[in-house]
């Protein structure tokens, strides 16, 4: 028998939904279409985000392809986009995955203790983020130049105080999507204590998770969090309208934790891998702290605390105007570019 490997395009996944958004909004009469072929092509395979989103709608996109902004134009605020997002790709998310791919290669497991676990899936959850949004403000910036606002995806993830919170925070343009397209539809006429409203909102994790690709690694990913979603949902506490800063800041922490457990699966090779990784989690020597930890583990928390710094500075628009500093940020990234890049996460999805 013969073995057939097909190839895919990469970003697959992402202007099937777009296609698919096109034609159920059509059908429900949100837009009027497109008025040429020219304009459907563009806007289903527009190459900046083309790859990694955001994904678009119709609605938004069409009017400003008809419209006399779409042209190029020069704007510093595009440019700073594009800038932070090749120092967050190139700087930080490279870095972490220098890093942190020892922990997750299945050979060195036995070498590695908890806290190198620990460190290694705390490294990857940042990872993963400065990867997808430096990829999302690239993506917005080039579309700015030539007239095209596209969606913002992340707005403060790992500020969420819950996993509901964190889902409308991260990947915002998907997120919608199933709302839009799966859950809406699904939903409609159940209530909301239900067993059935609660296996529509599995059925969206659940499928959110093999969007990602065909493996049971990426199906436990989105049943992790359907579960939780599901049990936050059960529990009705309202954890927005908290104001403690004391409880919101543990209430960040145990989401951020929780979040960064559930990457593992969505980061390892095999479910063997998944099961001895979560194994091992708890193995902590504190004798350990004395030989590897600093060698390795201190370049990653320095590496976190400035990615993070520079992440919440963008977020809340606190942008450094001066073009000097763009330049020095740009030059930085210039110099890591250098000593080797890795592809973008979401390349594969």
């Amino acid at each position: 028998a013969k073995d057939f490997n097909l190839l895919f395009p990469p970003g697959l996944s992402f202007f099937t939904f777009q296609s698919l958004s096109y034609t159920l909004d059509a059908y429900n009469k949100k837009h009027n279409g497109a008025k040429s072929f020219s304009h459907y092509f563009t806007f289903v395979f527009f190459f900046p985000q083309l790859i990694a989103g955001p994904i678009c709608r119709a609605k938004d996109i069409l009017p400003q392809l008809d419209s006399d902004q779409f042209k190029f134009q020069f704007s510093m605020s595009c440019l700073s986009k594009i800038i932070h997002g090749l120092f967050f790709k190139l700087v930080i998310a490279d870095t972490l995955h220098f890093l942190i791919s020892p922990v997750f290669n299945p050979t060195n497991l036995n070498s590695y203790n908890g806290i190198d676990l620990w460190m290694g899936i705390i490294g990857y959850s940042f990872e993963i983020y400065f990867d997808f949004h430096g990829y999302s403000l690239i993506a917005i910036g080039i579309c700015g130049f030539v007239g095209l606002k596209i969606p913002n995806n992340f707005k403060l993830p790992y500020h969420a105080v819950s996993v509901r919170d964190f889902w409308r925070r991260w990947h915002i343009s998907l997120s919608s999507w199933f709302r839009d397209y799966v859950y809406v539809p699904l939903s409609s006429g159940r209530r909301i204590f239900s067993m059935g409203n609660f296996a529509v909102i599995m059925l969206v994790f659940s499928l959110s998770g093999l969007w990602h690709g065909d493996s049971e690694l990426f199906l436990i990913w989105g049943v992790i969090h359907g579960s939780y979603y599901i049990f936050e949902w059960v529990v009705d506490i309202d954890y927005l309208e908290i104001k403690s800063i004391f409880l919101r800041c543990a209430l960040r922490l145990k989401t951020f934790l929780f979040v960064s457990l559930a990457w593992v699966p969505f980061r390892s090779e095999s479910l063997e891998f998944m099961l001895e990784f979560y194994s091992k989690i708890s193995l902590i020597s504190f004798s350990y702290l004395d030989s590897i930890l600093p060698a390795r583990s201190l370049y990653l928390i320095v590496t976190v605390l400035v990615g993070y710094y520079i992440f919440v500075v963008l977020e809340r628009r606190i942008i450094i105007k001066e073009s000097r500093a763009y330049l020095i940020l740009l030059l930085i990234a210039v110099v890591f570019f250098r000593f080797g890049s890795f592809e973008f996460i979401y390349y594969r999805f």
